[in-house]
């Protein structure tokens, strides 16, 4: 969540230490997502324009936050590995945040290449 927080794009997201909240555009209208971990791991609470769009929403929250990696099949690639099986040894099920869709992706990769985090927060804030 932290790192998600520390790129949060002014419009679009919301961090405040603890819980996650984003805007996202899906098929049928717009929603609201929340983000905030538990002891039993991430609690989703969705605010939807439409209810058809909940699949949408929550398939969304999976890629943002790497739910559908298999860390079974993760630790048995890189574990033997000399540099990477340690690591991934001290930090089983690690997961890789991402973004909620593959434009959003590919927009945040190529102003970030440039300039700071905070630099891409404005443009990215000012492109919202």
């Amino acid at each position: 969540m932290a790192f998600l927080g520390a790129r949060a794009v002014p419009g679009v997201e919301q961090f405040d230490g603890r819980s996650y909240r984003r805007s996202v555009a899906l098929e049928s209208g717009s929603a609201i997502v929340e983000l905030t971990p538990d002891a039993d791991g991430v609690r989703c609470r969705l605010e939807l324009e439409h209810p058809a769009d909940e699949d949408s929403a929550v398939a969304s929250c999976r890629r943002l936050l790497d739910l559908d990696a298999d860390p079974s099949a993760m630790e048995t690639q890189l574990g033997g590995d000399p540099v990477l099986g340690p690591l991934v040894a001290l930090r089983p099920g690690l997961r890789i945040p991402s973004t909620v869709d593959g434009f959003e992706l590919a927009v945040r990769a190529i102003v970030g290449q440039q300039i700071s985090v905070a630099g891409a927060r404005t443009v990215l804030g000012r492109m919202a």
